[in-house]
């Protein structure tokens, strides 16, 4: 409605400028033609004026409405909501957990989560300056086909046997690695992660969080004695 009114208010003044033209043009001899343009005219003029007013009052209860609705947004921020937070008391440690936290040795520059992050890294980089290196080229459509064919057999080269071990090892560990074992053995590498979009390079580095820093498996499961918590118990 509100671009349906202005469009017949255009329709209207130019019927109007068109009649007004003619008239001027092609000026009415008998008495009956003048009545009829005469009328047609104040009758275009009068509903030119219906909706021009039609179209101010629309104005006019918009912003009626648009201020009504921000009185009430500045009403209900004026005192904003009370937030109350309850903090637990400090936990106070033993000397024998801290003990115990003292025994805890850093994590290995060899563990298995660090070494699937640091190998997800290095087949996003490996992607990254092969796609570089292929736009400095400027190949034409078969060149960068086999460009592509090339890539991907440098990236099984490369980096299959690494792949392969660690999906094996997350899978003796008791961890789904559902289809990615088969998909290596099959094609040798990932493919690089779309934009927007999860991929099995994705999932694979995924893995890396389901173990601790000494290689055990991470569940996690609720709480029986409080459904709304999951904490996370470790499978040794």
């Amino acid at each position: 409605m509100d671009i349906l009114v202005p469009v017949l208010n255009a329709v209207i003044s130019i019927a109007l400028a068109c009649v007004g033209v003619y008239v001027t043009i092609h000026t009415p001899r008998t008495a009956k033609r003048k009545a009829f343009y005469k009328w047609l005219l104040a009758a275009l003029a009068l509903i030119s004026v219906c909706g021009i007013a039609f179209q101010a009052y629309r104005n006019h209860k918009s912003q009626a409405e648009l201020i009504q609705e921000l009185s009430v947004i500045k009403r209900n921020t004026e005192k904003p909501p009370t937030i109350n937070v309850n903090i637990p008391p400090p936990t106070v440690i033993n000397e024998s957990a801290k003990s115990k936290q003292e025994e805890m040795k850093p994590e290995s520059k060899n563990s298995l989560r660090l070494r699937t992050i640091a190998l997800a890294k290095s087949i996003n980089e490996f992607w990254s300056n092969r796609a570089e290196m292929r736009q400095k080229l400027a190949l034409t459509r078969e060149q960068g086909e086999a460009y592509d064919a090339e890539s991907w057999v440098l990236c099984g080269r490369r980096f299959k046997e690494g792949l392969l071990g660690t999906i094996r090892e997350f899978k003796g560990k008791g961890l789904d690695t559902k289809y990615l074992e088969r998909g290596i053995e099959n094609n040798g590498c990932f493919w690089p992660t779309a934009d927007s979009q999860i991929g099995d390079l994705d999932y694979f580095q995924s893995m890396a969080y389901h173990v601790d820093a000494e290689d055990r498996l991470v569940w996690i499961e609720p709480d029986e004695g409080n459904p709304h918590t999951t904490p996370t118990k470790q499978k040794k």
